[in-house]
């Protein structure tokens, strides 16, 4: 039965039609109850008569405070010291931060009087610190160990034990618990996956706590979740000395975003990882034209000064497999977004080698958006205009390229290259 309107909620109350309540949805009007003038006595009510459960009460509270603390301007309104204490805590949608904020409200007088000025609010959840639990909610690691242990695997998953994960991580029994709750589909791959310490799991392979965490993993099957492609991840094995863990998670059914992965491979303070490189041009055959693009623009970027031979080889493989110098950096792409200054990999390749272009693509016109498209004030300043830049726009232009002369022009003045400036405007006549 669906619910009318406060006068309805109120009138099946005085009939104790509790059941009634639930079906209809009465969690949902929480909002709308708290207002109200008996608010907090009717939310009393009808948790006492299971309309509501603690669980509703706390969702509640999360996403209300939530939604505050997100406001471009919350001014200095009591409920905001709640807010600003949570923030102290961690992130507000966190449940464990608001268990530890009403658990102080219990024993703290300071914390409480804090509470007890925030409106409805407070009020809240000071009704959730005075009452006793009706067991719908998991509140803290003493309640994980009781479920666990009392099996009650269908309530974990139905309460999300896996917030708790990191806590139970901690624990001493922490691997039986793990496989308990894996093993009855509480957690799940990832769960477990993301308790491994980065700065530790490459030197722990064969022992120490990532060989626990995979030889737990092993026993199970694969679920589905065990897809490595969070950024920070990605950053933190994108490295030749990662090697051994990256064949490890692909050994027990990991999936790696290998895009990401590559185009990761050569970026920022990373070194040479051509193992790494070797590894996965070997191992995955079908790479995206942006992941390709990006780590031959990661390595360009990186050498600019100083190519070794395999620099040149790296690039020269990753060529190979692009189909197009066109091709322009996705902005919507993190590591692809790195790039877009030069707008396309002909961009890059025309700002730090266009003696390559010339050597290499001798014959190559790109489109006239790539050509377009491009900073050029990026490029003579980044750039360092030179002979060759000159010489690789005069090859273009004996090809049949349209070229933004007059653009080009300009940057070359406004950065005092008037001698290729000069030289452009007598290429212009050519190309008119």
């Amino acid at each position: 039965m669906v619910i009318k309107d406060m006068a309805d909620i109120k009138q099946k109350l005085a009939q104790g039609n509790f059941g009634m309540l639930k079906a209809g949805g009465i969690a949902s009007w929480l909002a709308q109850l708290v207002k109200e003038d008996d608010g907090i006595s009717m939310i009393k009510e009808l948790r006492a008569g299971g309309a509501i459960s603690d669980l509703d009460l706390y969702s509640w509270l999360v996403k209300r405070l939530a939604v505050r603390s997100k406001q471009t301007r919350i001014g200095d309104h009591p409920a905001n010291l709640l807010i600003i204490e949570l923030q102290c805590l961690g992130p507000i949608e966190d449940f464990n931060n608001l268990f530890t904020l009403i658990e102080a409200s219990k024993i703290d007088p300071e914390a409480k009087a804090k509470v007890t000025h925030c409106d409805y609010v407070g009020h809240v959840l000071l009704l959730l610190a005075d009452i006793v639990p009706d067991g719908t909610l998991i509140r803290n690691m003493r309640d994980v160990e009781h479920h666990v242990s009392n099996q009650h695997f269908a309530f974990l998953k139905a309460n999300n034990v896996s917030r708790w994960v990191s806590d139970i991580a901690k624990h001493k029994r922490c691997l039986l618990m793990f496989e308990d709750l894996r093993r009855h589909n509480v957690i799940s791959d990832l769960d477990i996956y993301k308790q491994l310490d980065h700065n530790e799991a490459i030197w722990e392979l064969r022992a120490g706590r990532t060989h626990e965490i995979f030889s737990l993993l092993k026993t199970f099957p694969r679920d589905g979740s065990l897809v490595i492609d969070d950024s920070e991840d990605i950053w933190h094995i994108a490295n030749d000395y990662s090697l051994p863990l990256i064949r490890e998670l692909l050994a027990i059914g990991a999936e790696i975003d290998h895009n990401a992965l590559l185009a990761n491979t050569f970026a920022g303070d990373h070194n040479r990882e051509f193992s790494l490189l070797d590894f996965l041009l070997s191992h995955y055959e079908v790479f995206s034209e942006q992941a390709l693009v990006s780590a031959c623009a990661c390595i360009l970027s990186e050498t600019a000064y100083r190519v070794e031979l395999s620099d040149q080889n790296a690039i020269k493989t990753l060529l190979g497999k692009i189909q197009s110098l066109n091709t322009v950096f996705d902005q919507s792409i993190y590591w692809a977004d790195w790039h877009r200054d030069d707008y396309s990999l002909f961009g890059l390749l025309f700002r730090s080698k266009p003696e390559w272009l010339i050597s290499w693509y001798p014959d190559y016109v790109p489109s006239e958006s790539a050509m377009e498209e491009m900073d050029w004030d990026y490029v003579v300043c980044e750039g360092e205009f030179d002979k060759y830049h000159l010489a690789e726009l005069k090859n273009l232009v004996s090809h049949g390229a349209e070229l933004p002369i007059e653009k080009i022009i300009e940057a070359l003045e406004d950065n005092d290259r008037d001698n290729y400036a000069e030289q452009l405007r007598v290429l212009s006549y050519v190309q008119n």
